[in-house]
């Protein structure tokens, strides 16, 4: 067993939704924290907890520190750790020129694996033990990372990117077909393995045709638990874009719900300019917008205001 004293701060209830804010959470400014073989046994203040302690326990002090549990990360993108910081376009001239032509280095497994090894280690130096993870295009990349994160124990949702078109000149797309199987392969390994868990994850409406929604779709309706992630509503010429190439439908979130994408595993990525009915949708169906602030503001995309 070992003990760390510092002030502690966790959530027992959700704060937007209990009717008392002020008992949503347990704060110490003099709290110990107990560990024993990986597990927390107790927590609480270090004046109650100090004189149970078992002799010989050691206990580690921090002044001017504060713990907290791991931070979760909604909305993340393995791919991007090597090209995240280009800089000077929008969103679709950003993804066009700088970061779908790098993905396609991650078909390779051992640089897909170096690279989740740097990835997942950088999420634990910040603090982050939590995350739902694009991969790329390729299966390899999702091979990789998850299997760095069973070795880390890491709580890790994450899915290979599902896209059959509009990719940039040379990009090797794949079809529907080849998308399902490798989603499908990649689920009947990880899924529920440990803590992991599948995302099924088309990249945007127009990464995708009706018929690899379709297939996304499928994916979600033979095996029960999954999850979905993709990306709604982040730039105007991105939004008319969808509206080109899916006039039938009401909305780009209604590209998604049309093929029963959205749900309550539902992770909706930017999520910026939505119209009132989408967000009533949204609301009804249980699904969560994750509006990434840093990433708005780097593309100039627009302001989240909820």
């Amino acid at each position: 067993m070992k003990a760390y004293r510092a002030a502690i701060f966790h959530l027992v209830d959700n704060p937007v939704r209990t009717p008392n804010p002020a008992a949503a959470y347990q704060y110490w400014e003099d709290g110990l924290l107990l560990v024993e073989k990986g597990k927390i046994k107790a927590a609480g203040p270090a004046a109650a907890l100090l004189p149970q302690l078992p002799e010989g326990v050691p206990v580690a002090s921090y002044q001017n520190a504060l713990i907290i549990p791991g931070l979760i990360d909604i909305h993340i993108h393995f791919p991007q750790i090597t090209t995240v910081a280009s800089y000077g376009e929008q969103l679709l001239e950003w993804l066009h020129d700088y970061i779908l032509p790098g993905e396609g280095e991650y078909a390779d497994q051992s640089l897909a694996q170096a690279r989740a090894e740097i990835f997942l280690k950088e999420l634990l130096r910040r603090g982050t033990t939590t995350a739902s993870v694009y991969c790329s295009l390729a299966k390899e990349s999702a091979e990789a990372l998850f299997t760095v994160a069973q070795r880390l124990n890491l709580r890790l949702l994450a899915g290979k990117v599902m896209m059959d078109r509009n990719g940039p000149e040379g990009m090797k797309l794949a079809t529907p077909e080849a998308d399902y199987h490798d989603c499908q392969e990649l689920i009947e390994k990880w899924h529920g393995k440990g803590r992991l868990a599948y995302v099924v994850t088309p990249r945007f409406a127009p990464a995708c045709s009706e018929v690899d929604l379709q297939a996304a779709a499928r994916l979600l309706k033979e095996y029960p638990g999954l999850y979905v992630q993709t990306h709604l509503c982040e730039n105007h010429h991105e939004i008319a874009w969808v509206r080109e190439l899916f006039p039938e439908r009401k909305s780009y979130l209604d590209v998604y719900d049309h093929y029963g994408l959205v749900g309550e595993k539902t992770l909706l990525g930017h999520s910026l300019h939505l119209e009132d009915e989408d967000f009533r949708r949204v609301r009804e169906a249980g699904a969560v917008l994750c509006p990434c602030p840093p990433s708005n503001f780097f593309l100039g995309s627009g302001l989240a205001l909820y």
